[in-house]
């Protein structure tokens, strides 16, 4: 799964961990948080899926979105944000950018097997034969679902990112 899709499961989850009250605890629900889109990774991972973003775009883009979703989040919720969107790419980075530097800058990374099994070909749901059909099914659900998410928490999102102390 690429990784803007991890992050938007991500941010889906930042939200609804996130509640309306003005000061959240933050440990706790960052650590949830981190916790949970963790486990989503996993799950989207395990699922059929294509990468219709091109890895270089998808890695920049995705790194652009986490800082600026961190970055623009009230004070009290930056580290519930950042926690969780780290959370959901965490597995990715352990396990995929020292082959993708590797590839991307020529700079021989020393390659080591993969620690988290959905990354392993066996259990992994990555279709490399062109039947995308399940995996857009799949994205278009995870993008419904951060819009309707974003609608029903729309004052979370207000208290989050527009309204300022």
């Amino acid at each position: 799964m690429n990784v803007l899709f991890h992050l938007a499961a991500g941010l889906g989850i930042a939200l609804a961990v996130c509640s309306d009250v003005p000061e959240p605890k933050t440990m706790i629900r960052a650590t949830a948080g981190a916790f949970i889109a963790f486990v989503s990774h996993a799950l989207l991972d395990y699922t059929p899926h294509c990468y219709p973003i091109n890895s270089k775009l998808d890695f920049i883009a995705g790194f652009i979105l986490l800082v600026t979703l961190s970055i623009f989040a009230r004070k009290g919720y930056k580290l519930i944000i950042f926690a969780t969107l780290c959370g959901a790419i965490l597995p990715d980075i352990i396990d995929l950018l020292p082959s993708i530097v590797s590839k991307q800058s020529g700079i021989n990374l020393p390659a080591y097997p993969k620690i988290f099994p959905w990354h392993w070909k066996i259990y992994s749901g990555s279709i490399y034969d062109g039947s995308c059909s399940t995996s857009h099914i799949n994205i278009a659900m995870i993008c419904f679902s951060l819009c309707a998410l974003i609608i029903a928490k729309h004052k979370t999102v207000k208290s989050i990112y527009f309204e300022r102390n």
